[in-house]
């Protein structure tokens, strides 16, 4: 075992680690079941609420309730943690499966780690105040930067591309109830019921992002482009459209409570001595193939 292992090992091994981490689920969940009622609310006409839908709009409200800095320093450092637990997933876990398998899934670590920090940055950022957040160029003023230049048209369309897959790994991923494999031990049905609709609705979210990116560079219009708010008034926009966005946030609220399912039994790469089939008094269970 190497000394980065080690390191690791005694890591996953320390309480206020293991507490942090758990922490960071909450958080995360509950950034997704605000965001999903923030949808729901633009779903239906309410004006009374800023129509953004995106994390920064999840983030300020959050600031502007009591003690609400506070809470996103707390949320952060949560956030923070889940990204060290998924790199350490990313060198180390997985070791009960196999192969393909094994290597899917520690890429997937990978690319939480870095959506985990993203957030945590920006909720850390909005805690201190730090102006400047969300307000430089839009992402219309940047992909129309890129298209500027040569080859920014297919830069934009490969970049859409690319998040139109991990919209569709998202699908797979609820579909093919992959998500079980990060559980320490039996997963009740509701929660598999769960995280199937969530990572469905994360996966239809993030593939209408990737389109709209890609449709931008085939129509060089960089307005198209944007991010979740721009996904959530696309559907708005499209016939039964509030109902569409109703079946979006209720996923995002089932994820939500699926992170907060998750909490409480997240498998640790350096605390798993044995596969779980193996060990004594586990019960065998179905496992999805992927």
């Amino acid at each position: 075992m190497g000394e980065i292992e080690r390191l690791s090992a005694r890591v996953q091994n320390n309480r206020l680690y293991l507490a942090l981490v758990r922490v960071g689920l909450v958080v995360f969940g509950l950034v997704y079941g605000l965001l999903g009622a923030i949808v729901l609310r633009i779903a239906w006409g309410d004006y009374n609420v800023d129509r953004n839908a995106s994390f920064r709009s999840v983030l300020d409200y959050v600031a502007s309730r009591p003690f609400g800095n506070g809470l996103l320093i707390v949320a952060a450092t949560g956030l923070f943690f889940l990204v060290i637990w998924q790199l350490i997933e990313a060198m180390f876990g997985y070791v009960h499966l196999g192969g393909l398998r094994r290597f899917n899934r520690r890429i997937a670590s990978l690319g939480r780690a870095l959506i985990y920090l993203a957030v945590g940055v920006l909720a850390l950022l909005v805690a201190l105040n730090i102006r400047g957040v969300g307000g430089g160029p839009s992402w219309s003023d940047v992909v129309a930067g890129l298209m500027s230049r040569p080859g920014g048209r297919l830069a934009v369309l490969l970049g859409g591309v690319v998040v139109i897959s991990i919209g569709v790994g998202q699908i797979g991923r609820g579909i093919g109830r992959i998500f079980v494999d990060e559980f320490v031990g039996p997963v009740k049905t509701w929660v598999v019921a769960l995280g199937t609709f969530g990572y469905m609705a994360l996966g239809t979210s993030l593939s209408i992002i990737g389109g709209l990116f890609a449709w931008s560079a085939i129509a060089a219009v960089p307005q198209y482009a944007g991010t979740m708010n721009h996904a959530i008034h696309f559907l708005l926009n499209q016939p039964l459209g509030s109902w569409l966005l109703t079946v979006v946030a209720a996923g995002f609220i089932a994820f939500a409570i699926f992170c907060m399912a998750w909490s409480t039994q997240p498998l640790h790469a350096k605390k798993l001595t044995a596969p779980r089939s193996a060990r004594p008094g586990d019960p065998p269970r179905s496992r999805c193939r992927c």
